[in-house]
């Protein structure tokens, strides 16, 4: 934690003499990283949990311009991941759910990616989800909805753009739409195995990963043959890296999808992984402090979470959250399995499945007291179908699904749902939705013109920073009209 501290005191301290020397000077590498779902609570929370497990901080605290953007769309208060993203792209709010389109049906907008692109950049587009989610999308695509997940990635062939990372397309094929057809047309070389990152920065064609998972794995289960954040951001690195330069737009995807679970274990694991993507950018940096800006935002923020949770007022222990060790999209199938394995489904049996993945009734592990264990009873009753008490608005409402008896395994994530809450609630941690909420988001910066991202404005306006930042290429000087030949001359 000390050598980071003094490190990051180093960088500030060149930073801020390089900024006196030279303020014209604009900077030539450019990286922004959108955590979706990412509000001030989740990074606090991934910070505590970090500096309790492994004596560390994450490394965008530490970055000396702080800022803090309003992310309200032009519809609602409470924005979607695809009118944010759309703002940050493009500086300008629309309605939920379209992308690079404004309130009229051809209102088409241009993000950054592309004026930065047709300025000579080299640019970059990643995620830890597929690569047609909203965020990713609103760089390269433009549609009236963010589920035309084909009208989407027909688009990215075609974009131009040099480096593309994150999980496959939803949906690739549409009738006679091919999307790796028109990919091939481009000549975009696809990298599907972790083995062949490697190679990435020798392909002169555009480069696509594409994770055939669909998204990357989750951090708190990932393995060695998966693929991380920090993986492909270090090989869109070393790929796009040129005298020219570079925008390079990161997303931690499943930071969001964990809030809306209310999985605070998970979440925190996400942020982490976020983190270690940025801190390969901080590398980069460290070579090239004079020519880099690193910018660190969220979209808008995801679960309502608070430090602080009316069933355990004034508590916080944060290091509860290291008790569980799988996330809540993979204990739930397993939970709908073990269900439909076993004739007699009680608590005990529940209990029991459920402490290979959780530290349940363990010594400094979580400890389930009565009111706890009438809950789970309760979700393992839903989960069965054996309750006729609950209607399906409060099963939305408790279980973050509708309670619909043909879809057995949503009906089975009651479980995962309840055990996770317990968890928060002896962390220390509250929620308040599964969607999501529309406080203010911080924004973080470091480098070459990192000063831009102090203070306070709208989600807009970071693109609008963004692209005072970019070096508009010279025009051409228009050469003097040519005198006419004695012989063409006329009065």
């Amino acid at each position: 934690m000390k050598r980071l501290t003094l490190l990051l005191l180093s960088i500030c301290i060149g930073a801020a003499s390089f900024a006196q020397k030279s303020k014209s000077q604009k900077p030539k590498y450019i990286f922004l990283f959108i955590g979706d779902g990412l509000g001030l609570v989740q990074t606090q929370i991934a910070d505590d949990f970090l500096r309790s497990t492994r004596g560390d901080s994450l490394v965008y605290l530490q970055f000396p311009a702080k800022g803090m953007q309003t992310t309200y769309s032009l519809s609602s208060k409470i924005t979607c991941s695809a009118a944010a993203a759309t703002a940050l792209a493009t500086g300008q709010k629309t309605t939920v759910g379209r992308i690079c389109m404004g309130a009229g049906e051809t209102d088409s907008l241009t993000s950054i990616a592309f004026i930065a692109k047709n300025w000579g950049y080299k640019v970059g587009i990643l995620t830890s989800v597929s690569i047609d989610h909203a965020t990713p999308a609103a760089f390269y695509a433009r549609t009236s909805d963010r589920g035309n997940y084909n009208e989407i990635a027909m688009q990215l062939g075609a974009s131009g753009l040099d480096f593309f990372a994150g999980g496959d397309f939803l949906k690739p094929f549409k009738g006679m739409n091919d999307a790796y057809e028109i990919m091939a047309n481009h000549s975009f070389t696809i990298i599907s195995g972790i083995d062949s990152l490697i190679v990435a920065s020798t392909i002169d064609n555009p480069v696509a990963i594409l994770d055939v998972n669909k998204e990357f794995a989750y951090g708190i289960e990932k393995t060695e043959n998966d693929f991380t954040l920090a993986g492909v951001t270090h090989a869109a690195i070393k790929t796009l890296e040129n005298p020219a330069g570079f925008f390079v737009m990161v997303e931690g995807g499943k930071i969001d999808w964990a809030c809306h679970a209310n999985d605070a274990a998970t979440m925190a694991h996400e942020v982490l992984e976020f983190d270690q993507a940025i801190r390969q950018a901080l590398e980069f940096y460290k070579n090239n402090p004079n020519e880099t800006l690193i910018v660190v935002t969220g979209d808008h923020e995801t679960g309502g979470a608070a430090m602080g949770a009316a069933i355990n007022p004034y508590w916080l222990n944060i290091p509860m959250l290291q008790h569980q060790r799988i996330s809540y999209a993979k204990l739930t199938p397993l939970i709908a399995q073990k269900i439909e394995q076993t004739p007699l489904f009680t608590i005990d049996t529940c209990l029991q499945f459920l402490s290979k993945y959780y530290d349940i009734n363990c010594e400094d592990g979580i400890q389930l007291h009565a009111y706890d264990s009438l809950r789970i009873t309760q979700a393992i009753q839903f989960a069965l179908n054996k309750t006729t008490r609950m209607s399906d608005d409060e099963a939305i409402k408790r279980y973050y699904m509708p309670a619909n008896e043909k879809d057995f395994e949503r009906r089975s994530a009651a479980i995962t749902i309840t055990i996770n809450t317990i968890l928060a609630e002896k962390a220390g941690i509250g929620w308040t939705t599964f969607a999501h909420s529309g406080v203010r988001i911080p924004v973080y910066a470091i480098g070459n013109s990192a000063e831009l991202f102090n203070d306070y404005y709208d989600n807009t306006d970071i693109f609008r920073k963004l692209l005072s930042c970019l070096q508009e290429p010279k025009k051409k000087k228009e050469q003097p009209p040519k005198s006419p030949s004695r012989g063409t001359l006329r009065k």
